[in-house]
């Protein structure tokens, strides 16, 4: 059985239709910062590492991890003394910071370039997980107030001295589980994949083992992957699907059938899809069973189940037909809209091979045909197209991703969203979970995984006001983030430009009143802009403060 297929379902008391856009404001943040005695240890790609992955991996890797405790914010970040400094910084003591060593990494041997960033996370108030971006992972125990990091576990946990970084951790029913992400090459040695592996470690008295691995596979970009509240299954979003390769606790079933060939080959032209498999044996009308709705399809032969999921988009049921053309039987399915190309006949299923139809390439082919042309063509005179009207947000979502639960016992996606028009835009820091940002039109809604006797779904929780529009607009941008509270959002450009978007700031001098409509106003949004003259590699955003770190400097904005 194929997965659950679900739609989003925005709430409407958080959509704002009257917004109007955000003010620039000049007034002057209140700012601290720090210069810091070691820079910053950043890892460097080898000749290796050469792919998209990796350079994404690399760039974008931020180097400041934050937490809340009480009220109070610290910001972690490792040096390049491969000592993790804690931030402490208290804006009623004069805005002063100061830097608290809380770990030495241990290091087994020199850093050398193809290493990955040191990483870690906590797990809660008593523990964190930390890589050392060689393949070793410390489980460190958090004691007293001063904070002293004791380490409790060391090991390679990955075969083939791998490295990783930490991407996930939770804990539950005593167990630890870590997910740790790495980057690998495919059956094509030119290909790099994305590799997830699951590691679960317990505790027996007061020694910590690993008791269980998994891994999953796929390619494309990864755009979040998280544990799920219970530790049964694991939220991925991507360009492509993933699928397990490896469980030491439920060995995956292997399909005895040969993976590499094809059940089925399927063509499209701008109205039909057609679907060919090949029989055997005699066979009568009725061992051909077709069944279709309006986006799903079931098709079996003698029995045997060889196609079946949800369609890439609508069809006609009621024309779907099938024929047998010698030794193979076609099946023809009506496009409910024509001249919409199908990128996948069902998303994820590569049980079949698309073939391009010769009649449809040569359609396109002369579509497109005057943009080769040697001969000019005369300009139509009057009001045309302009290619300045185009902006940056108007080729979002051209690429294909989705959202999906993989279920931990049964390998399989137990449920799906279609990402296709919503492009990811930040992950908002959550209590268990971490939630989503996803363009809709101009804005960005926020989305909170939700798992509830087993059955899930994305909440709408909130919105940042035209943030898809402004984000979309930004070529330069590194990193997004947004306060927990949503008051505001941040685009942090490679160098130089932060900006920033409070949602909703109140007015100081009571209220506005409304030129158009003479409707009093309160409250108004507004964009600031800091300049900050260095790259910025690591930024947290809190209810209260902004943290953004460079290779030399902390630096601390009051919100």
């Amino acid at each position: 059985m194929g997965p659950k297929i679900l739609d989003f379902k925005p709430n409407r008391q958080f959509i704002n239709p009257e917004f109007d856009g955000y003010k620039l404001s000049l007034q002057e943040i209140i700012t601290s910062k720090h210069e810091l005695e070691a820079k910053v240890h950043r890892a460097i790609p080898n000749s290796l590492q050469y792919g998209y992955l990796h350079a994404k991996l690399f760039s974008t890797h931020n180097h400041l991890i934050g937490r809340t405790i009480n009220d109070y914010d610290f910001v972690y970040f490792v040096d390049n003394d491969f000592k993790i400094q804690k931030v402490v910084y208290d804006p009623s003591a004069s805005n002063e910071i100061e830097l608290i060593n809380v770990f030495q990494i241990p290091k087994e041997r020199p850093s050398e370039n193809g290493d990955y960033n040191v990483s870690f996370k906590f797990v809660n108030d008593k523990f964190a997980v930390v890589s050392d971006g060689m393949g070793l992972i410390y489980i460190v125990e958090i004691n007293g107030d001063i904070e002293k990091w004791d380490v409790v576990f060391s090991e390679e946990v990955l075969i083939e001295d791998k490295k990783f970084i930490v991407q996930d951790v939770k804990m539950n029913e005593n167990k630890l589980y870590c997910l740790l992400y790495s980057i690998s090459t495919g059956d094509n040695k030119d290909r790099f994949l994305n590799v997830l592996n699951l590691i679960t470690l317990s505790k027996d008295g007061d020694v910590w083992g690993q008791t269980g691995i998994k891994e999953l596979r796929g390619g494309g970009s990864l755009h979040y992957a998280e544990i799920d509240s219970l530790c049964k299954g694991i939220y991925i979003a991507g360009e492509k699907s993933f699928k397990f390769t490896l469980d030491s606790d439920n060995p995956i079933k292997i399909d005895s059938k040969d993976s590499n060939k094809k059940s089925y080959l399927w063509l499209q032209t701008t109205e039909n899809i057609k679907i060919q498999f090949k029989t055997f044996g005699t066979f009568e009308s009725s061992d051909v069973v077709i069944n279709s709705t309006t986006n799903t399809i079931d098709c079996s032969f003698k029995g045997n189940t060889f196609l079946q999921g949800t369609l890439f988009d609508n069809i006609n049921p009621s024309s779907t037909n099938w024929v047998l053309s010698g030794d193979l039987i076609e099946i023809t399915l009506v496009k409910a809209i024509n001249n919409q190309v199908w990128q996948e006949l069902i998303p994820g299923d590569e049980s079949g091979e698309y073939l391009t139809d010769p009649a449809l390439a040569a359609e396109v082919h002369e579509k497109l045909s005057h943009l080769c042309s040697d001969k000019e063509e005369n300009v139509p005179v009057g009001n045309t197209f302009s290619s300045e009207h185009v902006e940056e947000c108007d080729f979002e979502g051209d690429t294909y991703c989705v959202f999906e639960r993989l279920c931990f016992t049964s390998h399989l996606v137990t449920h799906r969203y279609n990402m296709d028009s919503h492009k990811m835009v930040l992950i908002v820091k959550g209590n268990d979970v971490n939630g989503i940002g996803l363009r809709h039109d101009v804005d960005t809604y926020l989305w909170q995984p939700i798992l509830e006797n087993d059955e899930f779904s994305l909440k709408h929780f909130g919105t940042l006001n035209a943030f898809g529009y402004v984000e979309a607009s930004k070529q330069q941008k590194k990193f997004t983030a947004c306060a927990p509270d949503l008051s505001y959002s941040v685009i942090c450009e490679s160098n130089r430009h932060v900006f920033i978007y409070r949602q909703k700031k109140s007015v100081e001098s009571g209220s506005l009143r409304n030129r158009m409509t003479g409707r009093q106003v309160g409250f108004i949004a507004q964009q600031q802009v800091i300049n900050i003259f260095d790259e910025i590699i690591g930024v947290f955003a809190s209810n209260c403060n902004l943290f953004l770190l460079t290779n030399n400097t902390i630096f601390i904005f009051r919100m």
